[in-house]
């Protein structure tokens, strides 16, 4: 930037650099620069999405969810393609939904489409009687979106693969539909404050399940039950530097009065080992479950343990939206979900921990075993 001021790919880069050292704020006027000189259309439409990202990380909601909509920017390569010829509702008049036939669509990861159904419940209300609301959302989210809004119909959406760009589509959904949003959308509508996100939990576990796991549960030992979970399915070069290495968690492993359990799904005997061989820590795997396969049952297992630990995935957000004790880890803090503040409004009973700067791993875990500390105490 000394040699070329107006280079406008080194200000996206110094924005990039400003947000992983959780200073939003600072990233946003090199955004405002590199924009002024996008290369295509491709490095525009990325430049305009990160801005938009660190528009909610500085706490300007409103204004971010309205330049949010730059995500389903077909420029940019991780943007959701819908195939949907019902009209696509923008988000800018919730009146325009009232007694009307509206589906939300699931975009984005599994964790997403939890998360966005924080607005589920608004939308449904929005509606009214006298219109209806359908929700497209991934296979193995159907049992527990049923139960969560009973009076709205709730389908799988489907993929296809189009010049290698997957494209979504809603089979028997779209028909007779007045209206349809990606899932995100609505939150321009219905969250455009912090004091705009619900005091209570959104999702509905399956009661009978979390009964019959707590039991099993409490056969782990006499301690605070506590599942744990450290990464993602997808862990590439990008989102690997979200997730703390495993031996991190040796202070939070080492807490007295705590039985730990696995809830993480893909690959983890070799980390479970690790905390037996290293820390001397057994960490219980569940029975009787699959953890990437049967999402209600993760709901419902997960939201049944006293506290869950981890980085915001899948079942942290199933545990979360369901009503569960979670402390989420976070590698800086300026994470978006954040909204500016140090808290999830998402999910009001969780706990936000990250430290100073990007990848404080040593700050931030020291910082849960305290507090886990304090909490087997009281």
């Amino acid at each position: 930037l000394r040699l070329k001021p107006d280079y406008g790919r080194a200000h996206n880069n110094m924005a990039n650099v400003y947000e992983l050292m959780g200073e939003p704020e600072k990233s946003l006027p090199h955004y405002d620069e590199a924009l002024k000189d996008p290369a295509d259309e491709i490095e525009e439409a990325t430049m305009r999405h990160g801005r938009a990202m660190m528009l909610l990380a500085s706490g300007r909601i409103g204004e971010g969810w309205d330049h949010h909509e730059t995500r389903l920017d077909p420029n940019r390569a991780q943007a959701t393609l819908f195939s949907i010829k019902t009209p696509r509702w923008d988000g800018t008049d919730p009146e325009q939904l009232r007694g009307k036939t509206v589906v939300l669509v699931g975009e984005q990861g599994l964790g997403d489409e939890v998360l966005f159904m924080n607005i589920g419940h608004d939308v449904q209300d929005m509606v009214g009687p006298e219109g209806e609301l359908r929700i497209a959302c991934e296979q193995r989210l159907v049992p527990l979106f049923q139960r969560s809004f009973p009076k709205a119909k709730v389908a799988h959406h489907m993929s296809a693969k189009v010049e290698g760009r997957d494209i979504r589509v809603i089979p028997g959904l779209e028909d007779g539909a007045d209206l349809w949003a990606p899932m995100a959308t609505p939150l321009r509508a219905f969250r455009r404050s912090v004091e705009a996100f619900p005091d209570t939990h959104f999702l509905t576990a399956d009661p009978a399940m979390q009964t019959e796991f707590r039991k099993q549960i409490d056969s782990f030992g006499k301690g605070l039950k506590v599942g744990i979970l450290w990464k993602s399915l997808k862990m590439d070069a990008k989102r690997s530097r979200y997730f703390s290495a495993f031996d991190a968690w040796e202070p939070v492993l080492k807490t007295e009065g705590v039985d730990f359990i696995n809830l993480q799904y893909g690959e983890v005997d070799e980390e479970i080992a690790l905390a037996k061989e290293r820390f001397g820590v057994t960490v219980h795997k569940p029975t009787g479950i699959d953890l990437k396969m049967e999402l209600d049952a993760v709901a419902a297992y997960s939201s049944a343990c006293d506290l869950v630990i981890g980085p915001m995935n899948a079942t942290s957000n199933l545990a979360a939206a369901c009503g569960g004790d979670v402390w989420f880890i976070h590698s800086r803090s300026s994470a978006w979900t954040l909204l500016g503040t140090h808290h999830q409004y998402w999910y009001p009973q969780s706990r936000s921990f990250f430290g100073t700067g990007f990848q404080d791993w040593s700050n931030t875990m020291n910082q849960i075993a305290k507090a886990l500390s304090e909490k087997t105490a009281s």
